[in-house]
This record gives structure tokens, C-alpha cells and sequence, in this order.
């Protein structure tokens, strides 16, 4: 008796969704070796995503994954490295001045041929600088960010890039990280083949993640004709979370949200709470946003905690220019220390924090369209308290209830969901 295909499918389905990891891969991994038709679907989700971090045992594991890729003669159309979606790796695991050839080789199996989107990472924790990467590496990479199936692309702590590197490339998402551009150039001859598939010479992004502004222009457009209103035309979700009290010249957030004024719907962005830095946004520069309708503002300070009369001020203003929000998220700090008194106690520090102000805020008529609003409060425990004994602090869930009910107004608001996240560290 033989059971239809779409029964396993669902069987490994069900098993790909335990949340352990552990438990997950042991799982799949077992049901891979029940037989042929329960394999394939079951590599579909082991291999989906491919993670090194860090240490001696990412450098055997990608020896071992090179071994298989090797091995299967049709790794590059059916075989394992199709099953691949999503490679990431930590310069953790490599001697970036030496190299590490099973990287080099990995890279040049990924993304070939027809089939889904896939996302990449590269991730340098120590500052790197292109010209020291291996010559067998920066060619893997470049073939990499130019296969038709890459469509997000994450760099960290790469520096000195050549400032030509994306031309042509079919990224759409693109998170870039304390990078840097050079003044050199590739070779043309490596784009040959490239243009001739009719790439778009400037890179027009739909997500954009970035800490600071000045690689911009330089890694997405050749051309000095080519501006932010073409470049961020199709931008729908803008993360822009630039160094604290950073000044770097170059394309400013305002000159973004111009370009990407007819398109964007998700705009997260950090800024400055403490009153004498201001914010990190000229609000009389920027143009209506009318189809965006999420907002999410990190407040970042130089203190211990952030204000939320400072969050209502800069939200009320900026919101002006969002008439359509339905989401809001707002994260904020609160020192760990305070949470430690009694409730009335804990009660009263968030009173301190302008509590009063955020709630009156969305009695206002133009905030009466948002259905979603989240606080994340963040707490650090400061290093005198991780020592014996042991703090005795009250579950996540407690602090949570008391945070709440300092919002009265925003709590009895019909069609509004409301929530309060607390992340100690």
C-alpha cells in the first residue's frame, strides 16, 4: 500500500515546525532516513538555511558541508546546494588574510540556477578591509551577489568596497552595516556577461537597512545623474539607525524619505531622547508619507533610561507627516535598578518617565487610526547586580502588568491592540 507524496510532505511539515532547534534537526534528520520520499522534503529544511558563527567548530562544519556538496553530483540543480535559501557566515571562523577555501568554494555552489529568492549575510566583527580578503574570496563573492536568485544581501564591517561592486546585481534587500566604499573600480570585463542579462546598472532597493549614510549613492549608482528619486523609488521599508552622535556627510535620511515619498509603507528609525542632542531627523525637510503605515522609534540615551514625554513630543510631530499609521512601535530603556523597589515604587518611576504624556497622546484625534501600538522597555543589568547573591527580580510578565496600567487612556481604547514587552539584558 503506497501513501501519496502530499502525506509526507505534511508529516515533515509538522516536524519542521517544533520550536526547539535541537530537537527540530534531530527530528528531520530521522525522518530523512525513513526513505527516499520522505528525504527530499526533509533536506528542504535542513539545508534551507545555512548559519557559520563562530569558532573552531564552524570551520569543521563547513568542511563537512563542502564534503556533501561535493559529493552529490547534482548539488547545483536538485541536489543540496539548491535546497540552500539563506547563507550567512561570521568572520569568527576564518583567518580573513588567509583564507578559508572551503568558504570560497561553498560560495561558488550557492544560489545557481532557477528557483527561490535567497538572502546572504557576511558578517566581519573585526573591521576588514576588501583588499586583504583573499583573492579566491572576493571573486566567490562578487559571482555570489550577481546569481538572478539573490535578492537580499547583509553586510557587516566590510570596509573599503569597491564602490562598482553592486552594479548590476539583482538585490532588492539591502542591509548594510559600518561599511565603507573605495575610490577603486572593478574590472568592466566581470560585468560583461552581467549587463547582457539586462540587469539594471543602478541598484533600486524595496528594503534598505542601514547605520550610517555614506555608502549610499556610491554602492547603488555609477551614475552622477542618478538620484534619490530614482534610486529609492520602489522603497517600501526604510531601517535607518545611524551611529549616536555621529556627523557623516553624505545622503541625508530627509533626501531618502524625498525619494522614497510615493512608495514607502515601513519606516523604523532611532533617535535621540536626550534634549540636548535633539533628534536625528529635520522634520521640515521631509514630505508627507501617505502610504506609510508602520512607524517604529528606538530612542536611544545617554542616560540610563529614556523619557517617554520625549517619545510622545517627537512621535506627535512626526506623525503629522504619517497621516495613514495603523502601527506604532516604540522601544525605550528603563533602569533595572529602579525596577527593583516595591510596586508602588515601580509605579511611580514610570510616572517619572512621562508615562502621563504618551497615554494622553493617543486621545488625540489624529492617532484615533491606530489598531496596533507596542511598547518594548528595555532593562540592563548593571554588573555590581550580576554578582551573589542573586538579584530577585519579579518575571517579565509582572513587570509587564505594572507598565500597563500606568496607560489608562490607551488600555480602554476600542479597536486597539495594545501590548508591553520587557527584555531585561
Amino acid at each position: 500500500m503506497s501513501f501519496p507524496q502530499e502525506l509526507f510532505d505534511m508529516v515533515i511539515d509538522e516536524a519542521s515546525k517544533l520550536s526547539d532547534k535541537a530537537e527540530r534537526t534531530r527530528a528531520l534528520v530521522a525522518l530523512s532516513l525513513v526513505s527516499r520520499a520522505f528525504r527530499e522534503c526533509a533536506q528542504n529544511h535542513l539545508f534551507a538555511s545555512i548559519a557559520f558563527n563562530s569558532g573552531r567548530r564552524a570551520t569543521v562544519a563547513a568542511g563537512r558541508l563542502l564534503n556533501l556538496l561535493d559529493a552529490d553530483p547534482n548539488t547545483e540543480t536538485k541536489g543540496l546546494a539548491s535546497r540552500i535559501t539563506s547563507f550567512s557566515f561570521s568572520s569568527w571562523f576564518l583567518d580573513v588574510k588567509v583564507g578559508n577555501p572551503s568558504l570560497a568554494r561553498i560560495l561558488e555552489k550557492l544560489f545557481i540556477g532557477e528557483g527561490k529568492p535567497c538572502a546572504i549575510s557576511f558578517q566581519f566583527f573585526d573591521s576588514t578591509l576588501w583588499p586583504d580578503l583573499p583573492g579566491t574570496l572576493t571573486q566567490a563573492l562578487f559571482q555570489v551577489c550577481h546569481r538572478p536568485r539573490l535578492a537580499s544581501l547583509s553586510l557587516s564591517n566590510l570596509h573599503d568596497i569597491p564602490q562598482n561592486f553592486l552594479q548590476n546585481s539583482c538585490v532588492n534587500r539591502l542591509s548594510l552595516f559600518y561599511v565603507s566604499v573605495s575610490a577603486s573600480l572593478l574590472p568592466q570585463t566581470l560585468f560583461e556577461v552581467i549587463a547582457a542579462q539586462g540587469h539594471q546598472e543602478t541598484l533600486i532597493p524595496e528594503y534598505f537597512d542601514i547605520c550610517d549614510e555614506n555608502p549610499v549613492l556610491t554602492l547603488l549608482t555609477m551614475s552622477k545623474q542618478v538620484g534619490p528619486a530614482v534610486i529609492f523609488s520602489r522603497l517600501q521599508e526604510l531601517r535607518f539607525f545611524p551611529l549616536e552622535g555621529a556627523n557623516i556627510p553624505g545622503l541625508t535620511l530627509e533626501e531618502i524619505l524625498v525619494g522614497c515619498k510615493d512608495s514607502l509603507k515601513v519606516l523604523a528609525m532611532r533617535i535621540a531622547s536626550d534634549g540636548d542632542r535633539g533628534t536625528m531627523l529635520a522634520l521640515t525637510l521631509i514630505p508627507r508619507l501617505l502610504n506609510v503605515h508602520t512607524l517604529a522609534l528606538h530612542a536611544t540615551t545617554t542616560l540610563t533610561e529614556t523619557h517617554l514625554s520625549d517619545l510622545a513630543t517627537f512621535l506627535q510631530n512626526l506623525a503629522g507627516y504619517c497621516p495613514n499609521l495603523r502601527t506604532v512601535e516604540l522601544e525605550f530603556d528603563m533602569s533595572l535598578r529602579r525596577l527593583l523597589r516595591g510596586d508602588d515604587g515601580i509605579l511611580q518611576v514610570i510616572e517619572e518617565l512621562g508615562c502621563k504624556a504618551l497615554d494622553e497622546l493617543f486621545e488625540q484625534q489624529q492617532f484615533h487610526g491606530i489598531r496596533k501600538l507596542s511598547l518594548h522597555c528595555r532593562s540592563f543589568l548593571p554588573p555590581a547586580l550580576r554578582l551573589s547573591p542573586p538579584v530577585e527580580l519579579r518575571t517579565q510578565e509582572e513587570y509587564e502588568t505594572l507598565i500597563l496600567s500606568r496607560f489608562p487612556h490607551i488600555s480602554s481604547r476600542e479597536n486597539l491592540k495594545f501590548s508591553v514587552h520587557v527584555t531585561i539584558c
